[in-house]
């Protein structure tokens, strides 16, 4: 399976195969753990119509997908991958940042100028340049809406309001 996208001025190429005729010496390579029993991920970017500058390979948890997302406003790329999460620096094809995330990461999710990320066991919160704003445990089912600049999670069939900036001042589950 392979996918391209373009972003502003952005080409990301995803797949699951290894990119034939790439010259890993030519470019930035960023390896996302080493569990070589897991498959592996592949994703590729490139300025538009321009050689490729960063590769960055990942290993997938069973039954939890991979994903990308990317801010062209700021060059930043969040790539969620098994427990990994890293973000790139695109104009400098560099990990600014490398963040664990309890099990399996499952989705990047933007909300004005807050990126979303969705765990199997934690929710965080990042500006748009990949900074982590908060980040809280929840366990499963969970799921969560945004209105406006409020955030809310339901957990367990409880209900938690909070600032989408600042992130939950309590647990997200009662006990």
């Amino acid at each position: 399976m392979r996918a391209q996208v373009g972003a502003g001025a952005w080409r990301i190429i995803i797949g699951d195969e290894p990119h034939h005729g790439l010259d890993e010496s030519r470019i930035a390579v960023d390896r996302l753990g080493d569990d070589e029993e897991r498959e592996p991920f592949f994703v590729l970017v490139s300025a538009a119509a321009r050689a490729p500058t960063l590769l960055v390979v990942g290993r997938v948890r069973e039954s939890f997908s991979p994903g990308v997302h990317l801010v062209p406003e700021t060059s930043t790329l969040f790539v969620g991958c098994a427990e990994s999460l890293a973000i790139y620096d695109l104009e400098k094809a560099t990990r600014t940042h490398l963040d664990l995330t309890p099990y399996a990461f499952t989705s990047w999710n933007r909300h004005g100028d807050v990126v979303i990320m969705s765990g199997e066991l934690e929710i965080a919160g990042y500006d748009l340049r990949g900074e982590r704003l908060w980040a809280a445990t929840i366990e499963p089912p969970w799921d969560y809406g945004v209105q406006g600049d409020a955030m809310f999670t339901i957990a367990m069939g409880h209900k938690t309001e909070f600032s989408l900036r600042e992130g939950p001042k309590a647990p997200l589950v009662a006990r």
